[in-house]
């Protein structure tokens, strides 16, 4: 299973996406095959697709306890995407990642006001750069 909860498009009409995703799931729509297993109960991804809708790649992150997600997404032209997530022990993630799919960095930071548990996932919104 996986589901988008983060879209947005760069100035070439480029599509990003994020979101997460459980057990084993086939990231490119077309004829290729690009499969990841989640290493929790789920895993965020980002992943790119050019204007025309062709696959170009993705990117799982996760822990192994636990779920991941990406929850929303911002473009920094010309060379950074930056993911927004959260895991449901509590914790908040951004990433930044290069337009080739390759992760630049990644920071994570308790959130002590939320509280965990599918019931009440805390989601981050609106990011802009």
């Amino acid at each position: 299973m996986d589901w988008a909860r983060g879209i947005t498009l760069d100035s070439s009409g480029n599509i990003y996406v994020t979101g997460g995703f459980s057990d084993t799931v086939d990231f490119d729509p077309g004829p290729g095959v690009e499969e990841d297993t989640s290493s929790g109960a789920s895993d965020a991804f980002t992943s790119l697709f050019d204007s025309d809708g062709t696959f170009w790649w993705v990117l799982t992150f996760g822990t192994s306890a636990g779920s991941d997600w990406g929850s929303d997404i911002a473009i920094y032209e010309p060379d950074a995407i930056y993911v927004a997530g959260t895991r449901d022990d509590g914790y908040i993630n951004v990433h930044r990642i290069h337009r080739g799919g390759a992760l630049a960095w990644s920071r994570t930071w308790e959130a002590p006001d939320m509280i965990s548990g599918e019931e009440s996932r805390w989601m981050m919104m609106g990011v802009s750069m």
